[in-house]
């Protein structure tokens, strides 16, 4: 009778530990909820949980034992008991250790556990560890039902143990997944970062726009507050704000000489790293410190813009007032932001540079011409748009000193300073062969051999060039592909027909000379092909709207006439314009005086 009552304690223990253990999806926690469950229906003293690794055995987990035993490393020969189970796979049920000379000794002797009661834990036909029950007190005689409850433990432990690793196997793939997942989110936004800077950076050209823009695009990407934008001048070792957010700023136009910058910031700059700048270390300076403390900065990330191995800037942010914790992906987002702006900012600059050049060139090219007695000239340039590169539309008024004055007008291929350099080559060459006594056409027969000669293949021009007699009205002309120039009289409006050609596409061209005559009361209306190709839609404003145009301003004096067509031109296009547009405006003057 007490025999059952002892198998069906046990199995109501087993039940027990089953539901605890069953319920736990955790490997730690099944093995250590058995082990607490299998030393107390035992009524032992304590117990532990030995893992085999390779050669040697691992006390995991322990009841009753201590803490420090939690992870102990036991040779072979340390575990005997643990081996013996091994060697079986079944259970060992040992009354009395300290009467087997081969099992006391290491684990249990050190520990002074006598009776013993050990189980195998076999997953998928491998040994994976050992459960142990232990008596201190004295030797114990473990009875048949104990025994049986120990090898149903086992079995129990087994099924328990495969569930929480396929539950850990499928949580560790959940997690991956869902880390994998984050991690594409986070390229992703990268990306749409990148991209988005990609096409604010590289349609701007003007440093001070693209300072801002770089600045939003820094704020917007890594949430901080403040930013500063600098470029610097390695040359002149000097440092130029640019743009500034949540901080102080140096006025618009200020240049700060390298020997007025804190030395940790020339430091960062000398290193063309990425780096956080600590100014609360206690290596910087006092002076830095006081730089930083007006500023409120106190860990500052500083991006160099390096540009071919030299340093043409800096973005600077931080949290004012904060040692903001800048994550490696903010640094990384902002070091592949700084990538596309110094390539960005370099090309700005050269665009600034030389469009400044061309500038200069072009306002040299477009001088006002100089009062000639017996003329009245009005010439007028109007850029496509005020962003627009300098354009190759050009005009040239030249008194040849006998009673006869040239008038030249054209347009070169290209913006930018080489459009200025094929202008000078047109204009000062034809000055050049003019005050040879050369007639138009051999003028434009000379231009066009030089150009094909001296400039690149896809290099060209346009021009209408003619000399008039300021006394007689006589007037020779020639040119080269350009818009027929119209003659504004009482009798309408007339077309003059230049020759067919294009300057600087075939050497062998030759251009004639035609002539006509311009009367006193007549105007001479030089256009480039800005006016013409003028848009509206998919119709031009051409030949009919010039002549048109021209009509409706019959009798406009000619210090006014180049203004007025410009509006007919402007109001055609609806204000908007694809190319330049340059018009020369020249009357006779009866009295012989000249405007």
């Amino acid at each position: 009778m007490s025999d059952l009552r002892e198998r069906n304690r046990l199995s109501v223990a087993l039940n027990d530990i089953d539901a605890r253990i069953h319920s736990n999806l955790g490997v730690e926690a099944v093995l250590q909820s058995a082990l607490d469950g299998f030393v107390e229906a035992l009524g032992a003293d304590a117990g532990d949980i030995k893992v085999r690794d390779g050669e040697q055995w691992v006390v995991s987990y322990q009841c009753g034992i201590g803490e420090d035993v939690v992870g102990l490393r036991l040779a072979v020969e340390d575990a005997p008991v643990a081996v013996e189970a091994t060697r079986s796979r079944e259970p060992v049920a040992i009354p009395d250790v300290t009467e087997r000379p081969d099992l006391w000794r290491g684990f249990p002797r050190r520990y002074g556990l006598r009776a013993t009661l050990g189980i195998p834990l076999v997953v998928r036909g491998e040994i994976v560890g050992c459960l142990l029950a232990w008596m201190r007190s004295g030797p114990r005689v473990f009875s048949r039902g104990e025994i049986d409850f120990a090898r149903r433990m086992a079995a129990s432990v087994a099924l328990a143990i495969e569930n929480a690793r396929l539950f850990e196997v499928a949580e560790t793939a959940r997690v991956d997944a869902q880390e994998a997942e984050r991690r594409l989110e986070q390229e992703l936004q990268r990306t749409r970062i990148l991209l988005k800077a990609s096409d604010e950076l590289t349609s701007a050209t003007d440093t001070d726009e693209l300072s801002l823009r770089l600045a939003n695009v820094v704020l917007e990407a890594t949430g901080i507050h403040r930013t500063f934008v600098n470029l610097i001048d390695q040359h002149d070792r000097t440092l130029t704000p640019k743009v500034a957010t949540g901080g102080l700023f140096e006025p618009r136009g200020t240049v700060i000489p390298f020997e007025r910058l804190s030395s940790i910031s020339l430091d960062a700059i000398a290193r063309k790293q990425t780096t956080l700048l600590d100014y609360e270390s206690p290596d910087t300076s006092a002076a830095d410190r006081a730089i930083a403390k007006s500023n409120r900065a106190r860990l500052v990330l500083f991006v160099p813009l390096v540009h071919r191995d030299e340093v043409i800037g800096h973005i600077a942010l931080d949290q004012p007032g904060e040692r903001y914790a800048f994550t490696p992906e903010q640094i990384r987002i902002v070091d592949s932001i700084a990538a596309q702006a110094s390539v960005a900012l370099q090309n700005a600059r050269m665009y600034e540079r030389e469009h400044r050049i061309a500038q200069t060139l072009q306002q040299a090219i477009l001088a006002s011409p100089a009062q000639i007695d017996g003329l009245e000239v009005a010439c007028l340039y109007h850029p496509a748009s005020s962003a627009a590169d300098v354009g190759g539309d050009f005009y040239d008024v030249l008194d040849l000193g006998d009673g006869r004055v040239a008038l030249l007008i054209g347009d070169v291929s290209g913006k930018g300073i080489e459009a200025a350099q094929l202008t000078t080559l047109v204009r000062d060459g034809s000055r050049a062969y003019l005050h040879e006594k050369c007639d138009p056409g051999d003028v434009m027969t000379r231009l066009n051999s030089m150009t094909c000669r001296f400039t690149a293949p896809e290099k060209f021009a346009t021009a209408f060039l003619g000399v008039l007699d300021r006394a007689t009205g006589a007037f020779v002309y020639s040119g080269g592909g350009h818009p027929a120039p119209a003659v504004v009289g009482p009798g309408g409006v007339r077309l003059l027909e230049p020759p067919a050609g294009l300057i600087g596409a075939l050497e062998q061209t030759r251009f004639e000379s035609r002539s006509d005559k311009l009367a006193p009361d007549e105007v001479l209306v030089l256009v480039t092909d800005g006016v013409t190709e003028a848009r509206r839609d998919m119709q031009f404003f051409g030949e009919e709207g010039l002549s048109a145009g021209l009509e409706r301003l019959a009798g406009t004096r000619v210090a006014d006439l180049p203004g007025r067509l410009l509006a007919e031109v402007l109001e055609f296009a609806d204000g908007r314009l694809r190319d330049d547009v340059a018009i020369m405006c020249v009357g006779r003057t009866a009295d012989g005086s000249g405007s």
